[in-house]
């Protein structure tokens, strides 16, 4: 009997939300990374790979430009998954909560967001995509305009960290505006740097860190799994 879990992913734009997509796609695809991109399962075209055309992902338009390094999301999109053991694994990308420079957009974009989310029937997790290279000041306009929008009784809430590891992380636990016990960090260049760059080091230190987040991804599938999940009205009491 097929278990389904539908996880929405929020983070302000350039947080590395599709990047972390893409690496759960080849998490949840048992992708093995040698050094060769071109094998690597794409759901969200980048600069330097394209989607991969086989799986029945959502189609967008290119979302870059010349001065862009990351996909501009503008609408939601669900990019599902079948394991082995049949577990259902719903991912929600969502657009880019905007920085201080747009805050007034804000509540437009979280407009967007409830509303594909009310279209679920439950949600399973919702994770946070925090850059954690940024200092807290980049987040501290943001973060505040979020809590009043999150239902603070649903508890599956998710913090990744990208761009970091524990040791570099720039931003506290501490100032985020809701408690959670599951905190994971990522650090991954794969899907927007041009692998014809790389030299024997370089692509030996990516392999490292694939094997890392590849680790990580596994402890976060399994929570997955144990959480508790939350019917629609939940959020529709917001």
């Amino acid at each position: 009997m097929e278990q389904r879990h539908n996880i929405v992913i929020i983070g302000e734009a350039g947080s590395g939300k599709s990047t972390f997509i893409n690496m759960c796609a080849n998490y949840l695809c048992n992708t093995k990374f040698d050094g060769n991109t071109s094998n690597l399962t794409i759901a969200i075209s980048t600069k330097h790979l394209p989607q991969t055309t086989n799986m029945g992902f959502p189609i967008l338009a290119s979302q870059y430009s010349n001065n862009d390094s990351y996909c501009k999301t503008t609408s939601c999109n669900i990019y599902s998954f079948t394991t082995s053991d049949k577990q259902v694994f719903n991912l929600m990308d969502t657009p880019g909560l905007p920085d201080a420079k747009t805050i007034n957009s804000t509540d437009k974009t979280l407009d967007t967001i409830l509303s594909a989310v009310k279209n679920l029937s439950y949600i399973s997790a919702i994770v946070l995509v925090i850059n954690g290279s940024l200092h807290a000041t980049a987040l501290s306009q943001v973060i505040p305009r979020i809590k009043t929008d999150l239902p603070s009784h649903i508890n599956n809430m998710v913090v990744v960290f990208t761009n970091c590891s524990f040791e570099t992380r720039n931003i506290e636990i501490a100032s985020l505006p809701f408690s959670t016990r599951i905190v994971l960090h990522m650090n991954n260049y794969y899907f927007n740097a041009n692998s014809n760059t790389w030299d024997k080091y370089g692509l030996n230190a990516r392999k490292k860190q694939w094997n890392e987040s590849m680790s990580v991804l596994k402890m976060l599938f399994k929570e997955f799994q144990r959480l508790h999940t939350y019917n629609i009205t939940d959020f529709e009491k917001i």
